[in-house]
């Protein structure tokens, strides 16, 4: 299903878009090392976290803090992804 970016919405750290389309920041983080095709390994060192932390992130056993969001943000502003995962991303306050 193609997500239509300016008709979403973010609540906590889920995103909500029209037609239904629910996206958690577990699943944004998967797209992510993806879309750059890393290791949670890789993205633990380059985050300055453990592989534990990304790995708890990624399961939905706990939520990154305002900090850790900002680190993702500013690491995914020098590495390539795409546009649509961006614009997801931008969506977590």
């Amino acid at each position: 299903m193609e997500i239509v970016i300016d008709k979403c919405y973010s609540i906590r750290y889920n995103i909500f878009c029209v037609g239904g389309v629910k996206m958690n920041i577990d699943e944004i983080l998967k797209r992510i090392r993806k879309e750059m095709n890393i290791s949670q390994e890789i993205l633990a060192r380059d985050l300055n976290v453990s592989y534990t932390t990304i790995n708890r992130w990624e399961n939905n056993k706990s939520k990154p803090s305002r900090l850790a969001m900002g680190r993702i943000k500013e690491y995914c502003e020098i590495n390539p992804i795409s546009e649509d995962t961006r614009q997801l991303l931008e969506l977590f306050r």
